[in-house]
């Protein structure tokens, strides 16, 4: 799992890449740099390694007391994965 130190700073908040930016523009505002930083630096990790720190994230986060996601936040997270989905269709019809 990368930790702060390991995050180049090429994904850092201060110094987005393209798609990091787009990420950083939708998180919390009240998200600390460190945490904001934790998610830019996983958007550069590999898929395989994606899906293992997600689920690692999953497992120690299962006991905590959240809030339900509002409908704003829902309607976001539903047109990020599917403009990702649209991405990989156009992506698999080139191959």
């Amino acid at each position: 799992m990368p930790t702060l130190k390991s995050v180049p700073p090429a994904v850092r908040v201060g110094n987005h890449v393209k798609e990091s930016a787009k990420t950083h523009a939708i998180l919390s505002p009240i998200m600390s740099t460190v945490a904001r930083d934790i998610l830019e630096g996983f958007d550069e990790l590999a898929e395989s390694d994606k899906q293992e720190v997600a689920c690692e994230i999953l497992r120690r986060t299962r006991n905590f007391n959240l809030p339900p996601l509002s409908d704003e936040e829902l309607v976001l997270n539903a047109e990020e994965l599917f403009l990702e989905l649209d991405r990989r269709e156009a992506q698999d019809a080139q191959s």
